[in-house]
C-alpha cells in the first residue's frame, strides 16, 4: 500500500521527518507542508519524539525558501 504522504519509505509526520534525513531537508520541508499541525503525532508516538516541532521547524524552513 502506497502512502498517501510521508515520505517513500515512512509515511506521515515520521516519513517527514526520515525524509528530511534521508533525501535531504528540502524535500522533507516540502512534504511537511501537508502536516495539519495538530500534534496528535506526539501524542502516538511511543518514544516521545518531539514530531511536531520538528514539522513546524521544516514548515519555517520551507516557508524562508520561498
Amino acid at each position: 500500500m502506497a502512502n498517501n504522504w510521508g515520505g517513500s519509505t515512512y509515511g506521515g509526520p515520521m516519513g517527514v521527518n526520515w525524509t528530511a534525513i534521508t533525501e535531504g531537508v528540502e524535500r522533507g520541508a516540502a512534504l511537511a507542508m501537508l502536516c495539519l499541525g495538530c500534534g496528535r503525532c506526539d501524542v502516538a508516538c511511543p518514544v516521545e519524539i518531539p514530531i511536531s516541532g520538528i514539522l513546524g521547524d521544516l514548515k519555517r524552513r520551507f516557508a524562508s525558501s520561498l
